[in-house]
């Protein structure tokens, strides 16, 4: 989190309560000395404090509380932070194990001050507290603002939080006469519960004309996994959009692994089976059934493990053009274009790409040969992140070629006498580098070697045991406002040069930390119930500002001079998190924790600091700004950072207000 947040404290919680009688009197009943005396020394420097003077207001309740609420004022100044901070440290105490009547007593006089506060933000603030803290006491009034279009999602999200058969009524009660956003968060709250009571009304609204509905209404009948909701689910995953078909196929092996977890294997076999004989070998969508597939059936002992072969295979077999298939003719060479086509549409043009590519290119004497004439080619199967090698030769002076990696121009191949510029530069780039460090071609006739490594956006070339590219960023040729394709086919240019090719091979690249995967999980770890959230690839599983954040080999990081958030598309309530960093000079992050996807995580959730200590810019910090600290709430101790650069591991235990 930004160190400007202690300039911005008081501007944050500028909220109004109207229509309250007035501090002073408030004080009265509680004892005006005592509240203004504690919350005149928050937030306090020193934990033990701190949590001493949260006892102290504890032992107020509930006039305290009552009294905290109504001091939340529209006036700038430091006693609206030292009020929030208040409430918050309250939250956190009550929360504490053996502080149950302690507890309640808060809990009460949370539900009067929010049903008193006629101000929104400040209700959507209390009930805030009430999804840390409350319990079933708490259900019937946050009920009450299922209604409301603004306090709706707030009200939902402390309700899941919450749970229990007394929280599910409330939804199917409110359900039943929501109307627009307001229906789709309890869709999608009822989702999140997999109530089956709902799973009938909610095959309706998937029949919805209003996208959000029916998309949301999809997930909900997906993560309930009521049989009855097959039909419409298989009817989605047929979307003839590429993109909406992959976002419906992945709903529906959703529905397929909550059929295998509740025993109703035989439905999980069946649709990941047809997924599987409807999509090619090429397809993402088939490598999503076939996973789904092997993990349903692990699960239950029927499967076998397999293991990732290691080092190279061969794309070419030096006798015939097994895995190779002729690329699209404009417009359908792009691959945003591409996946406009219909799986009809796209067989068709493909039956004729097929065609032309066996008239120009042929395998002779071992080497791939095109004449020249025709169109480029490409593989059958879409590649991620890879190390490839290849031989080529250009035939005549003048030649020209090149090879696309995950369908963009590309990785130059030409005659350097031409240019005066050697091959195996990434050409179509215009903001980051397009030219070789040097020319190391081989002469005209003579075999040259790349050897190309393309992990994310970044691009590595060798020429003939010369590099010529480091780790350059892609540009995509196709659309410069879109990053590169996560995935997509490797293609052989026809620039109308004949151009020879050999010996080519491709590693598949799965990121590795100690000669063994990351981003992926132990045995033990799966035991244990851990599941992963980040791939090592790309951005699946999370939403928010991604332009802000990159990725590669296999690290999640954010970007310079960005300043943005990425949240997990799926909230959590008690979670054990693992996960490791490392910091650059100066680093000032954070993970917020149970937040919310608009706000500041330090105040709408709850913010765990991620900070270079050591850097002398932040040498004056409060205690409770300092790397580990739950922000503004409870400082960590100090002195357990490994040196800036170096990699830290994170155990953190969310249970409750813990």
């Amino acid at each position: 989190m930004k160190s400007q947040k202690i300039v911005c404290l008081s501007i944050i919680s500028i909220m109004l309560f109207a229509g309250f009688v007035s501090p002073a009197t408030v004080f009265a009943a509680a004892g005006e000395s005592a509240v203004a005396d504690i919350i005149g020394r928050m937030p306090a420097d020193n934990p033990a404090i701190q949590y001493e003077l949260a006892a102290q207001l504890a032992d107020l309740n509930p006039e305290a509380t009552m009294a905290l609420s109504a001091m939340l004022s529209s006036q700038t100044g430091e006693q609206d932070t030292a009020v929030r901070y208040g409430l918050s440290a309250l939250t956190h105490y009550v929360g504490r194990a053996g502080a149950e009547n302690q507890r309640k007593v808060y809990v009460t006089a949370l539900i009067d001050a929010l049903a008193s506060v006629p101000d929104k933000q400040n209700k959507a603030f209390v009930i805030g507290q009430l999804q840390l803290v409350g319990g079933q006491e708490a259900v019937s009034p946050l009920a009450g603002y299922l209604a409301d279009d603004v306090l709706c999602d707030h009200a939902a999200r402390a309700l899941l939080t919450i749970g229990g058969e007394t929280v599910e009524k409330a939804f199917l009660d409110a359900y039943a006469s929501a109307v627009r956003a307001n229906r789709v968060t309890l869709i999608k709250a009822l989702g999140q519960m997999q109530s089956q009571a709902a799973a009938g009304s909610i095959v309706e609204d998937a029949k919805s004309t209003d996208p959000d509905t029916r998309q949301t209404a999809l997930y909900a009948l997906a993560n309930i996994g009521d049989p009855s909701a097959e039909p419409i689910l298989k009817s989605a995953a047929q979307a003839v959009n590429a993109y909406q078909r992959g976002k419906y196929v992945s709903l529906y092996l959703l529905f397929a692994r909550r059929q295998a977890e509740r025993g109703n294997m035989d439905l999980c076999e069946r649709i990941c089976n047809s997924l599987i004989q409807q999509y090619p070998e090429s397809s993402h969508l088939r490598s999503a059934a076939i996973q789904t597939l092997r993990q349903a059936q692990a699960s239950i002992g029927r499967a076998d493990e397999t293991g990732t072969p290691e080092g190279f295979v061969s794309l070419f077999n030096s006798k015939d053009l097994t895995g190779w298939k002729g690329l699209l003719e404009k417009p359908y060479d792009n691959p945003i274009k591409r996946a406009e086509l219909t799986p009809e549409q796209l067989a068709d043009e493909q039956k004729k790409a097929d065609e032309l590519m066996r008239k120009h290119w042929k395998v002779v004497d071992g080497i791939l040969k095109f004449d020249g004439d025709g169109f480029s080619i490409a593989t059958i199967k879409n590649y991620e992140d890879f190390e490839m090698l290849v031989d080529w030769k250009i035939v005549h002076p003048k030649g020209d070629s090149g090879i696309y990696l995950r369908g963009t121009p590309q990785v130059q191949i030409w005659d350097p006498a031409q240019h005066n510029v050697g091959s195996g530069g990434l050409y179509n780039n215009q903001k980051n580098p397009s030219k070789p460090s040097m020319i190391a071609d081989n002469p005209i006739g003579q075999w040259n070697t790349f050897r190309i490594k393309m992990i994310g956006e970044k691009v590595t070339v060798h020429l003939n045991g010369k590099l010529i590219v480091d780790n350059v960023t892609l540009e995509n040729y196709w659309d410069r406002t879109q990053p590169i394709f996560p995935s997509e086919q490797i293609e052989l240019q026809c620039h109308g040069d004949p151009i020879h090719f050999k010996n080519i091979y491709i590693r598949e690249i799965r990121p590795l930390k100690n000669n063994k995967p990351i981003n992926t999980l132990s045995a033990q770890e799966k035991a244990d119930g851990f599941v992963a959230l980040f791939n090592g690839r790309d951005f699946t599983g999370w939403t928010g500002h991604a332009d802000g954040y990159g990725v590669e080999d296999g690290v999640l990081f954010c970007r310079r001079n960005t300043g943005r958030n990425i949240y997990t598309e799926k909230e959590y309530d008690n979670f054990v998190l693992r996960f490791e960093f490392k910091l650059e000079p100066g680093s000032n992050n954070g993970l917020g924790i149970r937040t919310p996807l608009e706000g500041d995580a330090a105040y709408v959730g709850m913010e765990l600091q991620i900070l270079d200590d050591t850097a002398e810019k932040y040498s004056n910090l409060h205690d409770w700004q300092y790397h580990g600290s739950i922000y503004g709430v409870s400082a960590a101790e100090r002195g357990h950072l490994k040196p800036v650069g170096e990699w830290n591991s994170v155990h953190l235990v969310v249970n409750g207000a813990h």
